[in-house]
């Protein structure tokens, strides 16, 4: 091996301390902190709170008067009229809206409601698993 090499690799070995010989940082937490940290990194309560967010952005949805969007359709063609004269267009426009059957929307409002209740729940006894896990 060159001396160079052998300095070079001498040196930073006594520079960089092998991660084996140095002792893992220990940090001390008290059971308040330790609780906090749970509740702000534990993957469980992170997709408990998810799901209530998912369950209230359908709640909102169902709370829509309309279940869809109006649609508005536009046709042109050309036609090439019988009595030989210029070329004209027809013409074609819609607009529609789906309207639901009476007591669909309020049944989609109340299932949505208990979507969002028993996420909640679930996500509440998701947290008090975590911490009592913690403890």
């Amino acid at each position: 091996m060159r001396p160079s090499l052998h300095a070079a690799i001498v040196l930073a070995a006594a520079c960089c301390p092998a991660t084996a010989q140095s002792e893992p940082a220990s940090i001390t937490l008290d059971l308040r902190a330790t609780l906090a940290l749970v509740r702000d990194q534990s993957p469980s309560l992170r997709a408990g709170r998810l799901r209530v967010d998912e369950a209230a952005g359908l709640l909102s949805e169902a709370e829509l008067p309309f279940a869809s969007d109006p649609r508005l359709d536009l046709s042109v063609g050309q036609r090439d009229p019988e009595d030989g004269s210029s070329d004209s267009h027809d013409w074609s426009f819609g607009l529609s809206q789906r309207f639901e059957p009476a007591g669909v929307r309020e049944a989609r409002r109340d299932v949505a409601r208990v979507d969002v209740d028993a996420a909640s729940s679930a996500a509440d006894e998701a947290e008090l698993q975590a911490l009592a896990r913690a403890a």
